[in-house]
């Protein structure tokens, strides 16, 4: 049995699912945003069958020693039980959350797509650019601090403008219907740098070099598997700062052939952090060099699939499949490279 933890609506596990299921090897999806729906039972004192999975139909019914891969796509918070919360409704998502917990502890020794202990460590913005400039990459040069003296002393370092990047993904409602506000990257002038003291001092905020770009690269990595998709944009002014400020009908995306030393230093790099999946954005200068910009470790690929027909699905499909072969016990190399 692989397990998926994602949420009601995630595309990416309806693509998924069905292709593991194609080539004999069972799944079961557990919607983490809905899942007050399932049943599900805690034993341990039990010698075998930690917990025990009940499907909301009642039909699949499954044990921990069933579960041979965990695929961590992207789970939800958890639907509130009752709104108004009462304060038993309150303390029963509290209890919730604790089991989903202590699920994902009861599933530790399974191959999985992402380990969650790596994924925490390596979605840190500076650990991540700080284990890439090791690494060997090119990377911006890049201040993290609260300080605004500390930032203006930085910005004097190098001419032409600044870049500044949130430190985690942020969005919160416009006040109308389903529209979100987001914060992307943003450039900044040194004029308007002088007048941000107020607001640097409120957090810790990421301010780097902004890289001229000749065009960008999304990488997805999956296990020794490497899908490079070129986007291209610069070639509109609404995505030529953050290619997520989507302009996909002025903004070409194709496959792009990386240099085979190079693939082997991402496949290294994202193996390194202990992950097997990856998604990598890295800028292309006119000159041609690669400048690391991030890696998201739960990162989003199907609209890269579908735009530029790079087999990402059936690679996730059959690095699961091949953990599902190799039970839990197997080494995560032996799984990913063997």
């Amino acid at each position: 049995m692989i397990l998926l933890f994602t949420n009601s609506s995630d595309e990416h596990a309806d693509v998924v699912q069905p292709m593991l299921e194609a080539i004999g090897y069972p799944s079961y999806r557990f919607n983490v945003d809905d899942w007050q729906r399932n049943t599900l039972a805690f034993y341990p004192s039990s010698a075998a069958g930690f917990f025990q999975l009940i499907s909301p139909d009642g039909i699949t019914k499954f044990t921990s020693d069933d579960v041979t891969a965990v695929w961590y796509r992207r789970p939800h918070d958890p639907k509130q039980l009752a709104e108004p919360r009462s304060r038993s409704d309150e303390f029963a998502n509290g209890e919730w959350k604790h089991s989903l917990d202590s699920l994902y502890g009861a599933l530790k020794d399974c191959f999985w797509v992402n380990s969650l202990d790596s994924m925490r460590i390596a979605n840190s913005k500076p650990y991540q650019l700080h284990a890439a400039h090791k690494h060997g990459f090119s990377t911006p040069r890049t201040i993290i601090t609260n300080n605004p003296q500390e930032v203006q002393d930085f910005a004097k370092t190098f001419e032409g403008p600044l870049a500044y990047k949130p430190l985690h993904s942020f969005s919160t409602s416009a006040g109308s219907g389903n529209e979100l506000l987001t914060i992307f990257t943003n450039v900044i002038s040194r004029d308007l740098l002088k007048t941000c003291a107020a607001q640097i001092q409120r957090a810790p905020c990421l301010f780097q070099e902004y890289v001229t770009k000749k065009y960008e690269l999304r990488i997805t990595v999956v296990g020794k598997d490497v899908h490079c998709a070129a986007i291209h944009s610069q070639a509109s002014e609404r995505s030529s700062v953050d290619w997520r400020r989507y302009d996909l009908a002025n903004t070409p995306y194709e496959p792009y052939p990386l240099p085979a030393a190079f693939r082997t230093e991402v496949i290294e790099f994202v193996r390194s952090l202990g992950l097997v999946f990856g998604c990598l954005d890295f800028i292309v200068t006119p000159d041609d060099k690669y400048v690391f910009l991030e890696i998201n470790t739960n990162g989003q690929w199907l609209w890269i699939e579908r735009l530029t027909k790079l087999p990402i699905a059936e690679s996730i499909t059959h690095l699961l499949a091949r953990a599902g072969r190799l039970q839990c016990t197997a080494p995560l190399d032996q799984v990913v490279f063997g």
